[in-house]
């Protein structure tokens, strides 16, 4: 299940890439009920990261995972 995907992402030979990465963050934020703090203006990168995470924190922990 979820705990084994966990585990599989942190073995892979091979860095995901950019779009992979925001996919897996924000997914497994949602999973696993945590709320993602707003960031402050100039953090263009967690700035990005909260809005994807917006778009999915309606849904439900087995949809999220």
């Amino acid at each position: 299940g979820f705990e084994f995907a966990v585990k599989a992402v942190m073995m892979l030979k091979t860095a995901p890439g950019p779009f992979e990465k925001k996919d897996l963050y924000v997914y497994f934020k949602v999973a696993r009920g945590e709320v993602v703090e707003k960031p402050g203006m100039f953090d263009m990168v967690k700035k990005q990261l909260f809005g994807e995470w917006e778009k999915v924190k309606h849904f439900s922990k087995p949809k999220a995972e």
